[in-house]
Formats: C-alpha cells, sequence, structure tokens
C-alpha cells in the first residue's frame, strides 16, 4: 500500500497548515466562484483565437508575483514572454516596449522584472513532455529549494507534441488526461491553455465542446474566453462597450 489512512489524513493536517492553499487568476468574478486551484487540480483556460489566453497566463504571474511558479511558454519565446510580463507590469504598451528593443535602447526596467518577480522562472523550451516538465520542476526545486507553488502550461496542444502529431483530437484528449494524472502526481496546481475550435465563431462564448481538436479534456475548473464585440449583428456603440475580452464559467 503506497499510503495508509493515516498518512492521508496526516498529509490533510499540513495542507490545513500551509498557507497557500488555492491560487487565484487574479480575475474577481472568477475566484469568486472557484477561489483557484489546490494542488493536484487543474485549471482549464479554454479561448478563442487572439482572445488572449497568453496574456491571462501570465496575467496569473502578475496577480502572484510574490508566489514561487513556473510559466512553460511552448509557444512564444522568452524575450516575447518577458516583453508581455514588462507591459502588463509596468502599464506600458508592449508595441512600444518591442521598438524600444530592436532600436537597442531597451532601458533598465527590464532589471526590476528580476525584482518583481524572484520566484518565477520562464521555460520556452518547444514540445515538453510530462516527464520533461517533471524534471523541470525538480531543477527549480534545486535552485529555489523549494518546489512551485504553480504552473502555467501555454499551450495543451504543444505539450508532448501533440499537435505536430498530426492525430487530432486524440492525442489532445490524451495529453488532457495525462496532465490531470500529472497534476495529481506532482501534487502541483496547474493552470492550461487551451485554443477553442477555429469552426465557431470567434465572438460566441466557448461551451464544454469548443475546445480545439475536440475529444474529452479533463479539468478540475474550465474558463472560457472570447471576444463579442466581434458580433457582425452589434452597433458601432455596443461594439465599443464590449472591446474588453469576456471571460466566464462553463
Amino acid at each position: 500500500m503506497k499510503m495508509s489512512l493515516y498518512k492521508q489524513v496526516e498529509a490533510l493536517y499540513q495542507f490545513a497548515d500551509t498557507p497557500v492553499k488555492r491560487v487565484g487568476t487574479g480575475l474577481t468574478g472568477i475566484d469568486d466562484l472557484i477561489v483557484g486551484p489546490a494542488p493536484g487540480e487543474v485549471c482549464m483556460i479554454v479561448g478563442r483565437s487572439y482572445s488572449g489566453k497568453s496574456i491571462v497566463g501570465q496575467n496569473i504571474v502578475y496577480n502572484n508575483a510574490d508566489m514561487h511558479s513556473i510559466f512553460f511558454s511552448m509557444e512564444m519565446p522568452y524575450l516575447q514572454a518577458l516583453i508581455r510580463l514588462y507591459a502588463m507590469t509596468f502599464n506600458e504598451p508592449a508595441v512600444d516596449i518591442q521598438n524600444a528593443l530592436e532600436e537597442g535602447k531597451p532601458g533598465k526596467r527590464f532589471w526590476e522584472l528580476v525584482e518583481t518577480y524572484p520566484k518565477h522562472v520562464i521555460i520556452d523550451d518547444a514540445a515538453l513532455t510530462l516527464e520533461s516538465m517533471s524534471a523541470k520542476v525538480a531543477e527549480y526545486d534545486i535552485a529555489f529549494q523549494r518546489r512551485p507553488d504553480f504552473i502555467v502550461v501555454d499551450y495543451l496542444e504543444l505539450l508532448g507534441g501533440a499537435k505536430a502529431s498530426g492525430e487530432g483530437y486524440l492525442a489532445t484528449e490524451v495529453q488532457a488526461t495525462m496532465l490531470k494524472d500529472w497534476a495529481k502526481n506532482e501534487n502541483m496546481r496547474v493552470f492550461v491553455l487551451h485554443q477553442a475550435n477555429k469552426q465557431e465563431p470567434r465572438w460566441l462564448p466557448p461551451t464544454d465542446s469548443s475546445a480545439r481538436n475536440g475529444g474529452y479534456t479533463e479539468a478540475d475548473f474550465v474558463i472560457g474566453m472570447w471576444q463579442p464585440y466581434l458580433n457582425p449583428k452589434l452597433t458601432h456603440v455596443e461594439m465599443l462597450g464590449l472591446r474588453d475580452t469576456v471571460v466566464s464559467m462553463f
């Protein structure tokens, strides 16, 4: 037997004594509903194309800057992830930061990111497997003398090369199930980003069947993102009133 009931109850009390139990997204309406994932739980963010999934993922880091975290950026190179994190941290347009960087004038505030997020790591290796993610978590543990409080995976279809495999929803479904198992085995809080089906209109809220490559994508919580202002039936005034990305639970 791997663990006796005594050990399990003991672990329950240890969890109760831990200051960090659940990690929120920083989105008040969402956190009021779910608070955030606990160790071993997965929060999936399903978003329409260009709805800002990666930004929401980094926003979770931004709102939990005092926690230990890893952002697995399998799509964006670390440079782009740094620029976006800088933009939201110092409230500056990302395009201005990018232009200054390309002109050889990045400024000194990038060093402030190190001070603002001293416990955060961006890993931009492509097509990471769950085994290699475990290795990265172990490396983090050695470097910081403790494991991360949470991780963000950007994004599900790239995990383990699922998208490149050409197996469509079958590969994505398998990765989602394996990620759920991985979170339990690693006792890790996981936020994972997932692309919504491109066949559906970008202005409609995603549903539980909207995940790209379909299949049954396991998670403890699912958040949907879409862009209602793109609805062609809206008036110009209505469109302007809905410019912000909308996030919901389903």
